[in-house]
């Protein structure tokens, strides 16, 4: 069954219409290949130096704190600064757009 649409293969738009998606498995492949520029772009940034000791000690995602799923409390000074000039769109915003765009 499709998480995206429960199985109907449809998505509501931002008017309220139904409109079909291109597949589940293929949005996730076109999400991660987004979200693994944007970690690119971080790490560029800060020259690797992206989590704090304490954030790395416990094994804290910078995936997670890239797409905000995690507390940036564990990001680096780096990474704060990178985080605060760049925007990385949300799943569900993401998601929406592809909707909006169908």
């Amino acid at each position: 069954m499709c998480a995206l649409c429960g199985g109907r293969h449809m998505l509501r738009n931002a008017a309220g219409r139904f409109v079909s998606h291109p597949g589940l498995s293929r949005i996730r492949d076109e999400w991660s290949a987004y979200v693994e520029s944007m970690i690119t772009s971080a790490e560029d940034f800060t020259r690797g130096h992206m989590l704090t000791i304490r954030g790395w000690a416990r094994g804290v995602s910078v995936r997670n704190i890239i797409t905000r799923q995690s507390r940036g409390h564990y990001a680096s000074a780096e990474l704060r600064e990178w985080l605060r000039t760049h925007r990385v769109v949300p799943w569900s915003e993401y998601v929406s757009e592809l909707a909006d765009a169908a």
